[in-house]
């Protein structure tokens, strides 16, 4: 028994998210003045920008498409699903932010060998299944089918869609509670970067756990309100819509550390510096001999 224990203590650990560690002020304020000695901390920065564009796409995605349909030309009315506009005048924004948005959850930590790594990259494959194969044509509006139904049959496209979209929607809701556990250990570490942190670790666990936790909720109502069969006219497309605001607004707080995005030294910090400078200059010159006379 204690060697199954033993084990599987071995698996999670090998499988255990750690987050990179974050410099020091000083560190990161020299990485500003000389890029060149500090590409590790480059790295970070576009490793928390990624995670912010990836933030913002999510909450960007529902309230561009309805506002999108409505204000193109054309009878646009309220549909099923997120994934219905994909048969509307705002397919190319739902493909476009779909496929980003799946890429960048591939490629943003692909050679890590870890259960983030794992959930974002089966979410990013979910989200790429979800813009390439449509979900089912609307009852009205006549349209004709894509290439992709005709070759495969609509019924199979339907059903790819939606085992990506439950793939998507489960991985990144495991992700977002994943964030809130790393939150918790890391402990002060956020505040490294800042020379203080603004809110307490556990304040950001709590963040986003609850949004993990919202996405399942949300998809738990969907099923509930189509196998009950109340409630469920747009029951779909307000629980995708909660669901993918829950995802954009974790990642967008995970990436979004503005003083590590964009450092900027305070008059404080430049005059220390400069008095620093201006200190070790006075001792190199007491230390050189003087010249013969």
């Amino acid at each position: 028994m204690s060697m199954i224990v033993s084990q599987m203590r071995t698996f999670g650990n090998r499988w255990r998210t750690e987050a990179p560690v974050r410099p020091t002020r000083t560190e990161l304020l020299e990485s500003v003045r000389n890029p060149q000695a500090h590409k590790g901390i480059l790295y970070i920065r576009s490793y928390l920008l990624i995670r912010t564009l990836i933030g913002l796409i999510g909450v960007a995605l529902p309230t561009a498409l309805l506002l999108g349909d409505s204000a193109l030309p054309g009878d646009p009315f309220l549909r099923g699903s997120l994934s219905a506009y994909y048969h509307s005048g705002v397919r190319d924004v739902f493909v476009g932010s779909l496929c980003a948005i799946g890429v960048f959850l591939i490629a943003y930590r692909a050679f890590e060998k870890n259960l983030d790594n794992l959930l974002s990259t089966l979410a990013g494959i979910g989200a790429i299944l979800v813009a390439v194969f449509p979900t089912g044509r609307p009852p009205i509006g006549n349209i004709p089918q894509t290439p992709l139904q005709q070759a495969l049959g609509e019924g199979v496209v339907k059903t790819v869609h939606f085992t990506g979209a439950t793939l998507f929607i489960i991985c990144c809701a495991f992700v977002c509670i994943s964030f809130g556990r790393r939150e918790d250990e890391r402990g002060q570490d956020r505040a490294n970067a800042q020379g203080k942190a603004h809110l307490p670790p556990q304040v950001w666990m709590w963040i986003h756990r609850t949004c993990g936790w919202l996405i399942l909720a949300a998809l738990a109502i969907v099923i509930l309100t189509n196998v009950i069969g109340r409630f469920d006219d747009h029951s779909l497309l307000y629980g995708e819509i909660f669901s993918i605001y829950a995802f954009g607004i974790s990642w967008f707080l995970k990436g979004f550390e503005y003083n590590m995005l964009w450092p900027k030294e305070s008059a404080q910090e430049r005059l220390e510096r400069a008095g620093h400078h201006e200190f070790r200059s006075d001792r190199t010159e007491a230390r050189r001999p003087s010249s013969l006379q």
